[in-house]
C-alpha cells in the first residue's frame, strides 16, 4: 500500500506543507460519517485507506434531499445512508467525513484535486483532475512537471 493511501496522513503531509485542507468532521463508521453529513448539511465521506475516488462521495443538502457530486444524483435523505453504503467498496472499511470545498470562482463546482507522484524522493508528475467533465461526460485531467508546465504529448 502506498503511504497516502492513508487519508490521515496525506492530511498530515498537506499540513505541513502550509496547505489548505478541508476540516475534519468524523473518522469512523458509516452511520457516524453520514450522521455528520446530515448533522452539517453536507460532507465529503470517503473511506480511510482507498484510491483513485472508490468509495468517494459528495454530498450537499438541497431541500429535502442530497445531492452527490461526484455521481450527480439526487439522493432522498431517508435513504442517505443505504446510498452511501452503496457506494463503498468493502463494508468494513472505516471512513472520513470532511468538509465539501467548492471553488471560489464558481457557484456549487467541486475545488480541482491535485495528485503529486514522486520518483527517487522528488515529485516528478502531478495529475490535476477536475471533477467537471467534458461534453460526452468525462473528467477533464492535465499532467504536469515538478514546474509546473504541461505535459506535452508526444
Amino acid at each position: 500500500m502506498w503511504k497516502f493511501d492513508d487519508k490521515l496522513a496525506g492530511r498530515r503531509f498537506a499540513e505541513e506543507l502550509g496547505l489548505r485542507v478541508p476540516e475534519l468532521y468524523a473518522v469512523g463508521s458509516l452511520e457516524e460519517c453520514v450522521a455528520e453529513a446530515r448533522r452539517r448539511g453536507m460532507a465529503v465521506i470517503k473511506p480511510l485507506q482507498r484510491h483513485s475516488s472508490q468509495g468517494v462521495v459528495a454530498l450537499t443538502s438541497r431541500g429535502e434531499n442530497f445531492y452527490d457530486h461526484i455521481r450527480r444524483k439526487q439522493v432522498p435523505a431517508s435513504q442517505l445512508q443505504d446510498y452511501v453504503r452503496s457506494c463503498q467498496v468493502a463494508h468494513e472499511d472505516v471512513l472520513i467525513a470532511e468538509e465539501v470545498i467548492f471553488r471560489p470562482e464558481s457557484s456549487g463546482m467541486l475545488s480541482t484535486e491535485w495528485k503529486l507522484y514522486r520518483f527517487g524522493g522528488q515529485v516528478g508528475l502531478m495529475v490535476q483532475g477536475d471533477r467537471a467533465s467534458d461534453d460526452r461526460g468525462r473528467r477533464i485531467f492535465q499532467f504536469r512537471l515538478r514546474d509546473f508546465s504541461p505535459v506535452k504529448a508526444p
